[in-house]
């Protein structure tokens, strides 16, 4: 079976998927919202509709695989930032390293490599498994496009083969905890992590191909102060906690919405839901006390709002 057949299930035939497969590039302002973290203007790659069935379909395939991820949080049905910092709730001393231009440093003969060798199926494929990536799956600028259905799960993939197991088993010698969320390296114990290993560590980051972006990356003491991973806060215990100024940024939205403009109710939910998963209900502080209790009036007032326009009569 070709390696076009196993994952789409038919021939590529343009007139199947409604059109040519193919990506349009725009550029967005990057910041995520729970750590403030601004990466400027980023190139994104939107695909069509048949460049997305494709990549559907990929995913599918992909996650059929039976490749170990241990050490990966990301990009998976169940993972998150909570679930990385979870980890890490027990540890003392951290080391944080962020990958320079992650996506973009993804190779695609390695990538290709990875994937022949994740599957015993493709036996024989590498150059076949090599030629579908670089014309479904790799962007014009180089390694995988930000934006694509598929980029995170090819992404995970490459850093689990090439990084993530080789890293493991360095920190699991020198008794230290190691995850990674997407591009995003977390290496904590209850001994420093010394310049030896981060040594080690980026001569592995280095042979994969990727490089680290040291304006990004940093080593912690939690008995010196919190420390923020992912967007959230994690104090010396193991307490985990929702950043100050982004709680100040939920009850702004929670504020809006009471007074009526609903039409923020999709942006305010979604925050509402990082809130919820981060605070532990049962010992809020008194900021998260106030937050919670915007939440219930919010979720009330979207539920008054549903039960008004069901019982409001149809227009004629």
């Amino acid at each position: 079976m070709s390696f076009e057949n196993l994952v789409l299930g038919f021939e590529l035939n343009p007139a199947l998927l409604g059109g040519t497969p193919a990506f349009r590039i725009f550029a967005i302002r990057d910041k995520n919202p729970l750590s403030k973290r601004e990466k400027g203007r980023r190139p994104l790659e939107a695909p069509n509709n048949a460049m997305r069935i494709i990549h559907g379909r990929l995913i599918k395939y992909l996650r059929s695989l039976k490749v170990e991820m241990p050490y990966a949080t990301a990009c998976r049905p169940g993972d998150s930032p909570l679930k990385n910092v979870e980890r890490h709730r027990q540890s003392r001393f951290f080391c944080l390293l962020d990958l320079r231009r992650a996506y973009q440093s993804v190779q695609v003969g390695k990538l290709a490599s990875v994937l022949h060798q994740a599957d015993p199926r493709l036996k024989g494929q590498f150059w076949e498994v090599r030629a579908f990536l670089q014309r479904y799956c790799m962007s014009q600028t180089g390694g995988v496009p930000a934006g694509a259905p598929a980029s995170p799960d090819l992404f995970n993939l490459y850093c689990a083969v090439l990084l993530d197991e080789k890293i493991g088993n360095l920190c699991r010698q020198h008794g230290l905890i190691y995850t990674r969320y997407v591009d995003d390296l977390t290496i904590s114990g209850n001994i420093t992590v010394s310049r030896r290993v981060r040594a080690q560590v980026r001569a592995i980051i280095a042979s994969a191909g990727f490089k680290v972006n040291h304006l990004k990356s940093q080593t912690h003491d939690l008995q010196k102060s919190t420390l923020v991973i992912n967007g959230i806060g994690l104090e010396l215990g193991g307490r985990v906690f929702v950043p100050p100024f982004y709680l100040r940024h939920v009850r702004g939205l929670l504020h809006e919405g009471l007074k009526g403009d609903l039409s923020l109710a999709p942006k305010i939910q979604g925050a509402m839901s990082v809130v919820l998963g981060i605070v532990n209900q049962r010992k809020p502080t008194a900021s998260e006390q106030r937050v919670l209790r915007q939440c219930k009036r919010f979720r009330r007032l979207i539920g008054q709002t549903k039960r008004e326009q069901r019982k409001a009569p149809a227009p004629v």
